[in-house]
């Protein structure tokens, strides 16, 4: 017995942005208390950069940059993005995959950065 059914991928969409906008208005908010976090919008805005940027090893300022919208959209401050990246790890939207400690013979590092994974949106 099949405990899930196929929907229609509109429904499913459906269930999807509701799932970000009770994320993103309820939870986030309650998870911690800061102004920036009463705009709904910003908080989509920086879901999305992490979407965009899902299992790379982005910059602050790379993900910073990319919320942005439109020609007069201004990107959000690096100061706040890391609150926000709290906020979504808080409420499991968020987990970084820690980077590979081993060190070659060289001197350079094979990876770094820790890599980000989050819900993905459309």
């Amino acid at each position: 017995m099949h405990l899930l059914k196929a929907c229609p991928l509109d429904q499913a969409l459906g269930y999807v942005d509701n799932y970000v906008d009770a994320m993103c208005g309820v939870d986030v908010r309650r998870s911690v208390e800061t102004p920036a976090f009463r705009n709904v919008e910003t908080a989509r805005l920086v879901l999305r950069s992490l979407a965009r940027n899902v299992a790379t090893a982005a910059s602050m300022s790379a993900l910073a940059r990319d919320t942005a919208t439109g020609e007069t959209g201004s990107p959000l401050d690096r100061k706040t993005l890391p609150a926000f990246l709290e906020a979504f790890e808080r409420v499991f939207l968020r987990e970084d995959c820690p980077s590979w400690g081993f060190r070659p013979a060289s001197r350079r590092a094979v990876r770094v950065r820790p890599k980000r994974f989050c819900a993905t949106l459309r």
